[in-house]
């Protein structure tokens, strides 16, 4: 498996792998929808960093780091966090055939080690209560539950807070 970041010449791949996940989900809300504007954004360096992890060539598991309050500001200003350093983690993605082998775990490894690389202090997940496999994986990394909200009136998510240290 190959981890990098994705570029816009992946797009298709992308969208592919995107559809694949919102067609197959268990529960409809542990997705929440792509707005337009996020959607306009994901090639954006100021907002948005994904990555990609593939097997000859095919996009099996991708991963954002989300930059822009846009994206995570009504979950920074639940945490009371003033910090300009602050990223969101999410859009979280591994194809039906690739789930259970570790991918996300690379793909979050990686993404937190670029977090730290751009000087990121908190990083913010908001993942549904009920999304085993996702809560699994983000307290692995060191993610803490610190609260619980309802987006868009339908969608429960446990806010999860990651403090990178700085080294020492």
């Amino acid at each position: 498996m190959v981890i990098r970041k994705l570029k816009i010449d992946d797009n298709a791949q992308l969208e592919e792998l995107i559809e694949e996940i919102e067609v197959n989900l268990d529960n409809t809300t542990f997705w929440l929808p792509i707005t337009p504007k996020s959607r306009e954004h994901f090639w954006d360096d100021e907002w948005t960093c994904f990555l990609g992890a593939f097997e000859k060539n095919k996009l099996i598991g991708a991963l954002g780091l989300f930059l822009n309050e846009n994206e995570f500001g009504e979950s920074k200003e639940y945490l009371e966090i003033s910090d300009k350093r602050v990223a969101e983690y999410g859009r979280a993605m591994v194809s039906v055939s690739n789930r259970n082998k570790g991918v996300m775990s690379e793909l979050s490894i990686e993404l937190l080690k670029h977090a730290k690389e751009i000087g990121i202090k908190y990083v913010i997940a908001t993942v549904h209560p009920q999304n085993i496999a996702s809560q699994m994986v983000v307290k692995s990394l060191g993610f803490q539950k610190k609260g619980f909200v309802i987006k868009s009136e339908i969608y429960e998510r446990d806010i999860m807070l990651l403090e990178i240290e700085d080294e020492k």
